[in-house]
């Protein structure tokens, strides 16, 4: 695949994420996709790979404020800045009140024929947890005064 294709291809992606366009991503994606994250999560095929996303946007919106796509070949690294609003209480977390982070994000994308048969997501969910943390105490010393 040429730069260009590879390119959007991986765009498409993101913005079918992004928009909760389930049809979109299927169409971009191979049966057999799989998904990983850098904290154990790992997916495999595309209705599950579809389960997961749902269920994300079932509990976050994410918008992308910055990307980074370097293709290579039928491959591409992504550097992407990602802000993320926890809109729906999930349980063992605390209440959802619209909690936004702003986080960093690598996805290290491979294709095939076209189109995306594996992605690997690579953030810090120790950070992510820590930022969450500190805006939610944030919110209730602000809800204090």
């Amino acid at each position: 695949m040429d730069r260009a294709a590879v390119r959007s291809v991986v765009d498409r992606s993101w913005k079918a994420i992004c928009t909760g366009n389930w049809e979109a991503l299927a169409e971009i994606t191979v049966d057999d996709v799989i998904m990983e994250f850098s904290e154990a999560t790992f997916v495999r095929g595309r209705a599950d790979a579809r389960a997961f996303w749902q269920y994300y946007y079932a509990n976050y919106r994410m918008h992308v404020t910055q990307m980074n796509i370097i293709p290579q070949g039928n491959m591409a690294a992504v550097e992407a800045t990602l802000e993320l609003t926890y809109h729906t209480t999930k349980p063992g977390l605390p209440p959802a009140t619209g909690q936004k982070i702003v986080m960093p994000v690598a996805v290290f994308v491979t294709l095939r024929e076209g189109k995306i048969a594996r992605s690997r997501f690579v953030y810090s969910l120790a950070d992510w947890m820590r930022i969450f943390h500190e805006q939610l105490m944030q919110k209730q010393d602000e809800g204090a005064r």
